[in-house]
């Protein structure tokens, strides 16, 4: 996609694949926009806010995960 400068929009809810392979996100809460950008949305507060759940945004081999606590 980059190399054809063109741009896809893909549903992911599972956050992990989201964080490997995308660089802008949309986090929705009460059908609204919760936040919208790159890796700086992509917090722990963020997560718990719209998941409704504990979670740990660590690094493995400089790929962010996310952990439900």
């Amino acid at each position: 996609v980059k190399e054809q400068n063109i741009a896809a929009i893909v549903i992911i809810h599972d956050l992990n694949l989201a964080l490997r392979f995308s660089d802008k996100f949309l986090l929705l809460k009460d059908n609204t926009i919760f936040a919208y950008g790159g890796m700086e949305v992509m917090t722990e507060e963020n997560i718990q806010a719209v998941y409704g759940i504990p979670v740990a945004v660590e690094k493995c081999r400089n790929i962010p995960i996310v952990i439900p606590l």
